[in-house]
């Protein structure tokens, strides 16, 4: 399912405050969820016994998954600039892309959080950052890995931690 949104940035801040219910100049996970319903952005499912097809709304964990990956900033909510940067990449087909791989996206915003100890949107080194590694690299056998080089695969941006939005995009999540 490929469809085009409107991308000019007034028509997109309109949208925008649309949902902005409370004029807080941000849109918060009630909002969100709202939108992606109008939207009409639902889950494929696949019935084991019969292989039928049906489709579901979002869940609660679905919702703060993709919020998170919008909120660049990990301030806990999508200010608008942040929202028309993924209305952008939403439009033509990655609105198909992330109906079809939520799941992905849901399961390493689970991970994610669970390393994320402090809760301040961002894996830290040394500590937050080591736990990750042991867990996926070190646990799992993968001596084809330093630690110095996944966290340089990592830390896109060199702040010296790692964002959700750098976990999706090196593994390839949204792609």
């Amino acid at each position: 399912m490929s469809f085009s949104l409107p991308t000019e940035k007034p028509i997109v801040l309109s949208y925008f405050q649309k949902y902005d219910n409370n004029n807080s100049s941000s849109i918060g996970l009630k909002e969100l969820t709202q939108l992606l319903s109008d939207l009409g952005f639902k889950i494929e499912q696949k019935n084991s016994e019969n292989n039928e097809r049906s489709w579901r709304e979002l869940k609660k964990k679905e919702v703060k998954a993709i919020a998170t990956l919008i909120d660049r900033d990990c301030s806990k909510s999508i200010c608008f600039e942040e929202f028309y940067i993924w209305w952008i990449k939403l439009s033509g087909s990655g609105f198909s892309t992330l109906t079809k791989k939520v799941k992905m996206l849901t399961a390493a915003y689970d991970s994610f959080v669970n390393f994320d100890k402090d809760k301040s949107g961002f894996l830290d080194f040394p500590e937050e950052f080591d736990q990750f590694y042991q867990a996926y690299f070190q646990d799992a056998g993968d001596a084809t890995h330093s630690k110095e080089q996944v966290a340089k695969e990592l830390d896109k941006d060199g702040d010296g931690k790692v964002s959700f939005q750098e976990l999706v995009q090196i593994l390839g999540i949204l792609n």
